[in-house]
């Protein structure tokens, strides 16, 4: 049953819902799957414990695996990113992960999501450039932040 539903969940998660009517009960989301996945899914497994990593508390540790890693994340130019310290807020990740569509707008890959309401989406090159992820992390097939 289970391998079932997560084969029904992929599904589902590859087809654009913002290229239909809007269905959810919910004005945050925009069908019902999303607002379903939101609430059974996505708001159990949002945790407030790993938000940003602590670079100062890293580099006094004086570890050679914690150098090595502090080296590889400059490199890719995303040490700030993942230093980056903030007061998240827990909903507005929950409602970006349950609402995530990854596709594309005017022939360019593009991410779509919706946040208090409001569908938002960028190309994929102008996400990555925000961030400052570089040339070689554009073409990948998928990236993780």
């Amino acid at each position: 049953m289970a391998s079932r539903m997560t084969r029904e969940v992929k599904r589902l998660r590859k087809i654009n819902p913002y290229n239909s009517e809007k269905t959810s009960t919910d004005y945050r989301f925009y069908n019902l799957f999303y607002q379903d996945f939101y609430e059974l899914v996505i708001l159990g497994k949002i945790t407030i414990e790993a938000q940003w990593v602590d670079w100062n508390h890293m580099e006094r540790e004086n570890d050679p695996l914690f150098k090595e890693i502090i080296s590889a994340c400059e490199n890719k130019k995303i040490k700030k990113l993942m230093g980056f310290n903030n007061h998240w807020n827990r909903e507005l990740i929950a409602q970006f992960y349950s609402t995530v569509f990854f596709g594309s707008l005017d022939g360019e890959r593009a991410i779509f999501w919706m946040t208090e309401g409001q569908v938002y989406r960028i190309k994929f090159k102008q996400f990555a450039r925000l961030f400052g992820l570089d040339r070689n992390d554009i073409n990948r097939p998928k990236i993780h932040l």
